[in-house]
C-alpha cells in the first residue's frame, strides 16, 4: 500500500516444471510426459475515498506438455479450458456503513477444449471464443455487520453464446441471495 494508503499493487509470478506427468494409455497409468507452465498475475486497487474503490487484476498463463511419441519429443500447448489472458474489474461503493454495492466485469480470453467425436471416438481441438460477463452484488449488514443479507446477480446481459466447456450450455442471467452471520 502506498500513495497515502490509497493504492495497492500485487505482482505474482510462477514457473513450474513437472517431470513424469501421470498419463493413462493402453497399459494403464504411467509416468511419462513433462509439463512446463508459467505465468504472472498483476492486481491493482485504488481507494478514491472511504466509500469508492476500484480493483483490477490480470492473469497470464502459458504452458506446454512434452511427450515422447515414437522415440521423438513432441511439445504442444495443453492447458485445456484455461485462457492465456484473463482480467477482472471490480468497482465497490459503500453507500453507508451498512450497505455495499459492487459491480464487476469478468473478461475471459479465448481457450481451447477437446471434443471427442461420438462416431469415430477421435479427439479434436476446438477453439472457445473469449467472452465478457457483467455482475452486480449488494449486501446490507445488521448488528455491526454480524448479520448480512446479500443478493448476487450474475451475467446481467444474459449472454449465452459462449462455452466454458465445449458442448455444454451456460447459465444466462441468474440471481442468488442469502443471509450470512458471524458468531
Amino acid at each position: 500500500m502506498f500513495l497515502d494508503k490509497k493504492l495497492e499493487l500485487t505482482i505474482t509470478g510462477f514457473n513450474r516444471d513437472i517431470k513424469d506427468v501421470i498419463i493413462y494409455d493402453a497399459n494403464g497409468y504411467e509416468n511419462r510426459d513433462k509439463q512446463h507452465d508459467y505465468g504472472a498475475e498483476l492486481e491493482a486497487g485504488y481507494s478514491f475515498n472511504e466509500r469508492l474503490s476500484i480493483k483490477i487484476n490480470y492473469a497470464y498463463v502459458d504452458g506446454k506438455i512434452t511427450q515422447k511419441i515414437a522415440g521423438k519429443d513432441t511439445a504442444y500447448y495443453n492447458l485445456i479450458r484455461r485462457p492465456k489472458n484473463n482480467a477482472h474489474l471490480f468497482i465497490n461503493y459503500q453507500v453507508n456503513k451498512n450497505f455495499l454495492i459492487s459491480s464487476s466485469l469478468q473478461i475471459t480470453g479465448k481457450r481451447t477444449d477437446t471434443y471427442y467425436d461420438p462416431i469415430s471416438f477421435l479427439p479434436s481441438v476446438i477453439d472457445l471464443e473469449a467472452y465478457t460477463l457483467w455482475n452486480l452484488y449488494a449486501e446490507y449488514g445488521f448488528r455491526k455487520k454480524k448479520f448480512n443479507i446479500f443478493v448476487d446477480a450474475k451475467n446481467l446481459t444474459n449472454k449465452k453464446n459462449y462455452y466454458e466447456i465445449y458442448g455444454y450450455g451456460v447459465q444466462g442471467f441468474n440471481v442468488t441471495g442469502g443471509v450470512r452471520f458471524k458468531i
